[in-house]
């Protein structure tokens, strides 16, 4: 239990990291909101990027609780916001890896790698029939079905990223410091 909550310490102060560099990045006409949609999410003019924060060490999957959890969070937040365009981005520590079950995965690649191809080009199909039996909500596979191959593509595929194998907390502390010595007079650093 005490590891548990470590790691869940851990995951808080990753976000904040994270969040710290997303608000000393933001554009003067970019506003940051922190836990409202996603971890954080950077509204402009008629777009909102939410961004889920995981620094895990488990692989990411198209099963992973966190995976399933961030597209159902994408639907979600297109359907509650619908005059705007959504974007979410899944930024974790953890490095994709390939689906055990085979039905999972089209081929010998893992699915979050064929994710990124198919938002180019390819036939939908088969990670369409992966998506219906997943463990995604009942309100996100609905939406998959209504959507015709181009809008899933466009409006689906090309809207949600994973952004997988990111850097850990020891380097985004670096990287933070760097960037606020621009910022911040030395004495405050």
């Amino acid at each position: 239990m005490a590891r548990e909550a470590i790691d869940a310490l851990s995951g808080y102060v990753y976000q904040i990291y994270q969040s710290a560099l997303a608000l000393i990045e933001l554009e003067p006409e970019e506003v940051l909101f922190l836990e409202v949609a996603e971890d954080y999410a950077i509204v402009a003019a008629d777009a909102l990027k939410a961004v889920q924060v995981k620094e895990t060490g488990h692989k990411a999957t198209i099963n992973s609780k966190d995976i399933v959890a961030s597209i159902d969070s994408f639907v979600d937040l297109r359907q509650k916001n619908p005059e705007l365009q959504v974007r979410l981005r899944h930024l974790t520590t953890s490095r994709i890896g390939k689906e055990k079950s085979a039905e999972h995965r089209i081929g010998d690649t893992p699915t979050l790698v064929v994710w990124r191809k198919l938002s180019k080009t390819g036939d939908l199909a088969p990670l369409r029939k992966i998506l219906d039996a997943s463990k995604l909500s009942k309100q996100t596979k609905n939406y998959i079905r209504e959507l015709e191959d181009t809008e899933f593509r466009e409006e689906f595929l090309k809207r949600i990223h994973f952004d997988c194998g990111a850097l850990d907390s020891k380097f985004l502390v670096r990287q933070l410091r760097s960037k606020l010595k621009w910022l911040v007079p030395k004495q405050l650093i």
